[in-house]
């Protein structure tokens, strides 16, 4: 399943809004509170946004706009004719305000009304001075390279694949912080069993040191089982000092992760109570392997940088053809100025533009411009490039595909070898509890010793803590296969609303 791309939302600011730190009551929930808290994944969210800015970047280019020009231009001329000579100051005023736009098919456009004044000497003209208004239209297209929409899309594609991944970066940044957030609080939850265990392990410590010191009084033991017993209960106070210091190491990392909300007296084992291990793994390799194939986020993050990659060496394919260009013009004129005698034209500005309304003179032109660069090296070199790029990225599509088939067995020899371990650590536990309660009565009965007795407490609260471990590597083991597969939202029961409000 590939998820929408709405959902980039859900996660941090609409998942679940009504939960608290007070008290989570699953697995699931805690882990959407750890991704909503989560503060690196907020800046990850922030990137999206500035993805979706990219696309309206590139579609600005396609913007009309709006142009103005105001000029003035003085010069000084000699001159000569049959009856004087000297010199001509001339004066140009040019005013202009338009509109231009770019197509995506690749014609730019432009539409302007230009005015002007000139005063000064001219043999072209009797007018002093004189006002010129113009209104033109010029369109130019390319008809070779830069034709069509897809060589002007190029960059408004390529930002709308980069946006899609890196909506998919935020959702694979999700999956993965969830099943670090699941390792930490299996480890933690672990690890404060094990305390609990060290804990009755320092109980029966100090029960064998009373009895032994008991025993002792009567005249029963040496003082050697009297210091036996309290060299293992020293033993035992060390080992649940450092089973706690390991909680509170593995409890602040957590809390890292949760951005500093987590309790000090927060607990984690209740989330585990009562829970089954799934009894029914998938082991056809195929299968998975083919689930993976549709759901790995990474491989669509991969696949679409191919189609990006792929759409950029398509437009430096198009670069490659000469650049030829037709160019039209058409526009409407107008004059006016000032003369001694009576003429059509005598006016001021303003009738310049009454001159140009009445279509007075006209204006039009076409032309076809080309040019090729000799050689074309830099368009030739950069399709070479392009089409690097695209094999590397082939390559790296199929090696990350080797590599999740990898994973996948993996996975598979990781669940069966934690099944096996959780069978055998089961019985390990089983037969050390039993023996270690015949041995107690033993002592008892005074046929054995403090050594032999501690020997079996240890093998006893080692198997026990083996039994935690392999629950727990059992529950871990499926949980990353869950990710190899791109289920891992699945697992925690992570869904996109249908019409994009949330999960």
């Amino acid at each position: 399943m590939k998820y929408p791309l709405p959902c980039l939302l859900i996660l941090i600011g609409i998942s679940f809004p009504f939960l608290s730190w007070a008290a989570p009551t699953s697995l699931n929930e805690l882990i959407i509170l750890g991704l909503r808290s989560n503060t690196q994944l907020q800046i990850d969210q922030l990137e999206v946004d500035k993805a979706q800015q990219a696309i309206v970047v590139g579609r600005a280019a396609f913007d009309p706009e709006a142009f103005t020009l105001i000029g003035y231009e003085q010069q000084q001329a000699p001159f000569v004719n049959e009856q004087d000579h000297g010199r001509v100051t001339t004066r140009h005023y040019e005013g202009s305000i338009g509109l231009r736009q770019r197509f995506s098919g690749g014609m730019s456009a432009s539409a302007r009304l230009l005015t002007e004044r000139f005063s000064g000497f001219d043999a072209t003209s009797t007018l002093d001075p004189r006002y010129r208004s113009a209104f033109i239209i010029e369109l130019n297209q390319p008809l070779l390279r830069n034709f069509g929409q897809q060589a002007n899309h190029t960059a408004i594609d390529r930002a709308g694949y980069q946006l899609q991944q890196t909506e998919l970066g935020f959702l694979l940044h999700a999956q993965q912080l969830a099943l670090q957030l699941e390792y930490a609080l299996r480890q933690l939850a672990l690890q404060r069993q094990i305390i609990g265990l060290r804990d009755d392990a320092l109980v029966l410590a100090e029960r064998l040191l009373d009895f032994n010191r008991r025993r002792f009084a009567e005249g029963l033991v040496a003082i050697t089982e009297v210091q036996g017993a309290e060299v293992t209960l020293s033993e035992r106070r060390l080992l649940l000092v450092q089973a706690r210091q390991q909680h509170d190491l593995l409890r602040e990392k957590l809390n890292r992760q949760f951005n500093g909300q987590l309790s000090l007296d927060f607990n984690p084992i209740p989330l585990f109570v009562n829970e089954v291990f799934p009894l029914k793994i998938a082991s056809d390799y195929t299968a998975l392997l083919e689930t993976a194939r549709a759901k790995r986020i990474d491989l669509q993050i991969a696949e679409l940088s191919l189609a990006s990659q792929q759409r950029q060496l398509d437009f430096y394919h198009q670069q490659l053809k000469p650049q030829l260009d037709l160019r039209l013009q058409a526009g409407l004129n107008g004059l006016a100025g000032q003369q001694q005698r009576d003429t059509p034209y005598r006016g001021n500005w303003g009738d310049s533009f009454t001159s140009l309304s009445s279509a007075d003179g006209y204006q039009w032109g076409v032309a076809l411009e080309f040019s090729v660069p000799l050689g074309n090296r830099a368009a030739q070199s950069r399709q070479r490039q392009s089409q690097v790029s695209v094999q590397q990225q082939r390559y790296h599509i199929s090696d990350l595909d080797m590599h999740i088939q990898t994973q996948i067995r993996e996975g598979v020899i990781e669940i069966n070898n934690a099944l096996e371990q959780q069978a055998i650590s089961a019985d390990f536990e089983h037969l050390a509890t039993i023996a270690f309660e015949q041995e107690q009565r033993r002592l008892d009965e005074g046929l054995s010793d403090t050594f032999r007795l501690v020997s079996f407490q240890d093998n006893m609260i080692d198997a026990r803590i083996a039994r935690l471990q392999a629950d727990t590597a059992c529950h871990l083991a499926y949980a990353n296969m869950t990710f190899v597969i791109g289920e891992i939202f699945d697992r925690y029961q992570i869904y996109l609303d249908p019409d994009g409000e949330g999960f």
